[in-house]
């Protein structure tokens, strides 16, 4: 069976009919595998409930029975920003399926803060891989002319220790070259 992550927005993705149980309704599919609407900033986006569960801890959480998520047809989600939880999506579906460059090139379109945004996100929705990735992602992206800029704003912001370290040691490891940036 084909089936994507989202619905509306992403290529599709092979999901294993194995990992679905049936629970007898007449579809043959569990009350999991049914599409859900995500409400961010009164935008709709339409998502496969058993894919999220798979792939996000969150949702797996979300989707248990003894919550009332579980059976909703369109989940509010808030304290999100629409482009960030579009960004996340994307990248948990191109984690699922291994596709490392395309997450290294979606973060490339983005700027830094873009990418600090996502990393919160995903620290809420509780992806530790998309975690590590991320904060990889901005360890590699401190450079000498950006480092104090990192220092100063975003990872004090955003709780970023190990780029605010990373960006810590290269400025003092390039005292001279950052002095000159800065004039």
């Amino acid at each position: 069976m084909n089936t994507a992550i989202l619905e509306d927005h992403l290529p599709r993705a092979t999901l294993d009919t194995n990992s679905v149980k049936s629970t007898g309704n007449k579809h043959g599919r569990s009350k999991s595998s049914e599409s859900v609407e995500l409400l961010v900033e009164g935008e709709k986006i339409r998502a496969v409930k058993s894919e999220l569960a798979r792939h996000c801890r969150f949702f797996s959480n979300m989707f248990r029975p003894i919550f009332k998520e579980s059976i909703a047809k369109v989940i509010e989600l808030k304290n999100v920003k629409l482009s960030s939880m579009q960004t996340f999506l994307q990248l948990l579906w191109l984690e699922a399926n291994h596709e490392d460059m395309a997450c290294v090139k979606l973060m490339d379109s983005l700027g830094i803060t873009k990418v600090c945004e996502v990393l919160i996100l995903a620290d809420m929705l509780q992806h530790p891989a998309i975690i590590f990735f991320l904060t990889r992602y901005l360890q590699e992206m401190v450079t000498v002319s950006n480092c104090c800029e990192v220092v100063q704003t975003l990872a004090p912001t955003y709780s970023l220790a190990e780029v605010l370290e990373q960006a810590r040691h290269l400025a003092r490891d390039n005292i001279i070259q950052v002095s000159q940036t800065r004039e």
